[in-house]
């Protein structure tokens, strides 16, 4: 997962998705697909795929939700949540990215520091959708 998103930050899509997409393959509920579905759903908005972006978010975020339970606030539904936003906007679909943005601060907030780079850009993103 480590080299996917090192290939995905210097622009090589393909072989990230490459070496994510066996471990995509599985359809598992665990933390490892949950990483993997967050590199690639990362990997496909840098590559400007919105409808591959929000496959491999929604992907993420229903593993966050599972792995969640019954605990209140997770910070992987947090980080799920940023992401499908984040794919919606970029296919224009911008009162759901709203309620993703907004599921993200939630999460996020009860989770992470105030200072978290995603608490930070989800803030700012349910902010600018206002």
């Amino acid at each position: 997962i480590l080299e996917a998103r090192l290939d995905s930050a210097n622009g090589q899509f393909e072989q990230a998705r490459e070496r994510l997409n066996p471990i995509l393959a599985k359809k598992r509920s665990g933390p490892g697909t949950l990483e993997a579905a967050l590199a690639a759903t990362q990997t496909e908005l840098s590559a400007g795929k919105a409808d591959a972006a929000l496959d491999t978010a929604n992907t993420a975020l229903k593993i966050s939700t599972t792995l969640q339970g019954d605990t209140r606030y997770s910070n992987n539904t947090g980080l799920s949540s940023l992401l499908v936003g984040r794919a919606l906007l970029l296919k224009g679909d911008r009162a759901g990215a709203k309620k993703a943005f907004d599921t993200a601060v939630v999460n996020l907030a009860n989770t992470v520091e105030d200072t978290h780079p995603a608490l930070v850009e989800a803030r700012k993103l349910a902010q600018e959708g206002k």
